[in-house]
């Protein structure tokens, strides 16, 4: 089972890695698409609150 393990937890750090990339190429508001499914990040473009807080949700969702 740990080779297993050890698969899903490679797989599930590539994706976070890749959506991490994505959304800090996009502005805020833009849409952009990993493995086929469409996000958008949201929040503002700069921020001296948290500056380095970036927030995600899946484009077809309503709302922020």
């Amino acid at each position: 089972m740990l080779p297993r393990l050890i698969t899903a937890a490679e797989d599930e750090l590539d994706a976070a890695g890749r959506m991490l990339s994505a959304a800090r190429d996009a502005a805020a508001g833009e849409e952009f698409t990993i493995d086929g499914q469409r996000y958008r990040r949201t929040g503002r473009g700069s921020s001296t609150w948290r500056p380095s807080a970036l927030f995600v949700t899946p484009a077809d969702q309503p709302g922020r």
